[in-house]
């Protein structure tokens, strides 16, 4: 009983579906950056919590 799932033309249509998620994916970046209000010079008093919610 020899049973194949897919065919050749099945197999070739996932591979190129796969090879275009990829390429895709490799463009897809982000951008992430720390919000000012952590950046440098930041002012804190001692022995106050600081919330930050997020």
């Amino acid at each position: 009983m020899n049973r194949t799932f897919f065919n050749r033309q099945q197999i070739f249509a996932m591979g190129f579906v796969c090879l275009l998620i990829l390429s895709f994916s490799y463009h897809a970046q982000a951008k992430v950056s720390v919000v000012s209000m952590f950046a440098d010079h930041m002012v804190l008093q001692r022995q106050m919590s600081v919330p930050v919610w997020g």
